[in-house]
């Protein structure tokens, strides 16, 4: 028996004795492997050679069995997606399975919809709820005028108190003289008297019926609300667009639209989603006011009540109560189609893995390949249907090697994008809900541990990411000062007061997604744009364009005219802008004249001519290398070096592009004076009023690298992705700018 961690991406040890082998569980991290027959997983037997994830029973626990060890653990239940959650995930993964059974193509996969399925119906009002609404004055009746059972008790009161004498209270009273007041020439006059008390019990079974249906339809409404409000969030994020167009740039808002419009009507269907929610929550009020009669605090909450009803002459002649257990029945039938076996609660939880799984994939397919709405990065395949465990390879338009991109969706599920050029993006699905953690201290274990496993290279070549299910509206709920830990991609953390040190902080980049979550798109989109240009943008100045030494002659001309310049550590030659039509012109005139030069000397200066002549495709090499700094990276317009590239010294540079009006470079930080990549979008609004984490996404989307300055309006000044300081910041002992670090 094998045990993958899907955050290490390595197989772990596994303990030779029974002990609770993994106390820091999080759902998704872990896959068993077996060797053999024998492994059971809560009980179900683990078919060999396959991948399982390691998933709860019932009772949230998990339990895992070969002859060998036996690991024992348990999930807690805020990391577990609710049903209706887990029914939108298994979704994505039965669409898979359905697709690939059809031999659907890889774009037709990409064309798929990333959002909720059937939002339509979800946000409707149930007829279970309906049901419930007609069955509240019934029950109300009976909260507050129940039925009762009737027991005759015998009690010693006081005479004044008696009403009915007990049978036995003679014979009682002659052996009890302490209950006599005096003795007469008749006989005793009694100050106490055994009676007959009549005692209603409200502890029957008619009425354990109803006060346990009230319970069992708070939980159902909970649920059903928490649900409803996810929906109605996610359909407020569309609306919000139009309200806060000015605060939002237009490309990242046709996007939003456009992925919304392929399959839902956002304004009605938000007029729907409140009603449901406003008939829900009142019934949950008047059920929870029947919480305070006397019949439901009557009702111990030990006392259970069977799914299925006894018919008694209460339940059966009584209208209110035949109405309750009508509506009993109704619910009985709902939970029964929600409840499982141990084999379907595994086949449940493996298929909600697995949709996640899908689901991030399909987030990463829309972002690359073009698709009949999107340009995502331009990337094409006539592959068929993306599988686990295979490799793919996509291709720009352009020809170039560099274009190309290795796409893995790996055995684990993780999802690998590699090129020669660019290293490897590597994103791992985690289906726990870390925004969900119940406080602070959780937050901060969870960071810690997540530090720990992920290891990444100094190199900005290889890139872990974190792909956790959550919304923005999860991340909200966060201690303020964490928030931002939880949605990044580890290119905007600032310096702060907190106890990661901000080497630490970089490394970690964690990113919510969901099928609730419009945005989830744009953060994944972020992700890969940081990772394609960022890179691009640090190759400048370019290097290495030469295998051997370029003639003093040539090197003094290109060094006057600043298209190259040599680097005062070692001497390595930087081309620090592309030929321009001078330094073209100039170049291959002197290059003839040296070649001329070299030939008229005969056969002892052949190889002389021969290094010369390759140098004649040096001004070409040198604008393929600079054909990607040369492409706008939100328009993709391709421009001439001579009106849209400015070299500005400190090794940086500036490009513009006059299609859109966007400018993109280098920038040198003031603070650790490395060099960090931009862009600055035209158009670009001045009034941004929501700068709560996650604002780029919502705001530009893609199209950013390094983050603007939070306090900067204009947005001139960005956050050194190297060393978390702000470029607005004040030159003194504190360079981090202090609006940036308060929490939102």
């Amino acid at each position: 028996m094998k045990i993958w961690d899907r955050l290490q991406q390595k197989f772990v040890q596994v303990p030779s004795t029974s002990k609770e082998a993994i106390p820091d569980a999080l759902l998704g991290q872990w896959q068993v492997k077996s060797d053999h027959d024998g492994t059971k997983l809560n009980g179900i037997h683990v078919q060999k050679n396959t991948r399982n994830y390691l998933v709860p029973d019932a009772t949230k626990r998990l339990t895992l069995q070969d002859s060998k060890a036996t690991l024992t653990s348990k999930f807690p239940a805020w990391q577990i997606p609710v049903d209706s959650a887990a029914d939108s995930l298994g979704f994505f993964a039965k669409q898979h399975q359905q697709m690939l059974s059809k031999q659907n193509t890889w774009q037709d996969w990409a064309n798929l919809s990333p959002l909720v399925p059937e939002i339509a119906s979800a946000i409707q009002i149930q007829p279970l709820e309906k049901s419930i609404k007609d069955a509240i004055p019934h029950l109300e009746e009976i909260c507050h005028r129940p039925r009762s059972y009737l027991k005759m008790e015998a009690e010693k009161l006081p005479v004044a108190r008696v009403q009915r004498i007990a049978p036995h209270a003679i014979a009682y009273l002659t052996s009890h003289t302490e209950d006599w007041e005096c003795k007469t020439f008749r006989g005793v006059r009694p100050k106490n008297v055994l009676s007959l008390v009549r005692e209603e019990l409200l502890d029957i079974y008619e009425n354990r019926v109803a006060v346990r249906l009230i319970d069992h339809l708070l939980v159902y409404l909970r649920r059903r609300i928490r649900d409803v409000e996810k929906l109605k969030n996610e359909l407020e994020q569309v609306l919000n667009f139009s309200k806060v167009l000015q605060s939002i740039h237009r490309r990242n808002c046709e996007r939003i639209c456009h992925l919304w419009g392929e399959n839902f009507d956002a304004a009605p269907q938000l007029k729907v989603a409140k009603e449901t929610l406003d008939f829900l929550e009142q019934i949950k009020q008047k059920l929870l006011t029947l919480t305070d009669t006397d019949v439901y605090k009557a009702i111990p909450r030990s006392a259970v009540v069977e799914g299925t009803l006894r018919n008694t002459n209460i339940l059966i002649g009584d209208r209110h109560y035949r109405e309750i257990a009508k509506l009993w029945r109704e619910w009985s039938k709902w939970r029964s189609k929600r409840s499982k076996t141990a084999q379907q609660l595994f086949d449940f939880y493996q298929q909600t893995i697995n949709g996640f799984d899908a689901f991030c994939c399909l987030l990463c397919s829309k972002v690359l390949m073009k698709t009949d709405r999107d340009r995502g990065f331009g990337y094409l395949s006539d592959s068929a249907l993306p599988e686990r465990g295979q490799s793919y390879s996509l291709q720009q338009g352009s020809a170039k090697e560099s274009e190309s991109l290795n796409f893995q969706w790996l055995e684990d599920g993780s999802i690998q994008l590699e090129s020669k050029e660019l290293g490897i993006l590597k994103f791992i699905p985690l289906i726990a809900q870390l925004a969900e953690s119940p406080d602070e201290q959780t937050s901060e274990q969870i960071l810690k541990l997540l530090e720990q496993l992920i290891e990444q290279e100094a190199s900005q070549s290889y890139r872990t990411i974190i792909l956790y299910f959550g919304t923005a509206q999860d991340v909200s709920k966060i201690s303020p000062k964490l928030r931002r830990y939880f949605n990044t991609i580890g290119n905007d953390l600032l310096n702060s007061d907190l106890n990661y040190n901000s080497k630490s902080d970089r490394k970690l980049a964690l990113l919510p997604v969901s099928p609730f979550d419009i945005l989830s798109t744009e953060r994944v989109a972020r992700a890969i744009q940081w990772w394609i240009y960022s890179q691009k943008c640090s190759a400048y100045p370019i290097k290495n364009v030469l295998e051997f030494r370029l003639p003093d002659e040539l090197l003094r001309q290109l060094q006057q005219s600043g298209a190259m310049r040599q680097s005062p550590q070692n001497n390595q030659l930087l081309v620090m802008r592309p030929f321009f039509p001078d330094d073209r012109r100039v170049f291959n005139s002197n290059l003839h004249s040296m070649i001329k030069k070299e030939e008229a000397k005969g056969n002892s200066s052949r190889g002389e001519v021969v290094k010369l002549r390759q140098l004649e495709n040096l001004p070409k090499s040198v604008d393929q290398e600079f054909e990607s700094l040369l492409t706008c990276p939100t328009c993709q317009e391709r421009y001439s070096a001579t009106s849209s590239f400015e070299n500005i010294g400190n090794d940086c540079f500036k490009a513009h592009c006059q299609q859109c009006d966007t400018d993109w470079g280098l920038q040198r930080c003031g603070q650790c004076q490395t060099n960090y990549p931009y862009i600055k979008l035209g158009g670009a609004s001045a009034e941004i009023s929501d700068r709560s984490v996650g604002w780029c996404d919502r705001v530009f989307g893609r199209d950013v690298l390094a983050v603007p300055c939070f306090d900067n309006n204009n947005l001139q000044f960005y956050i050194c992705s190297n060393c978390g300081s702000c470029g607005n910041s004040s030159q003194s002992s504190s360079y981090s700018c202090q609006r940036c670090l308060k929490p939102k």
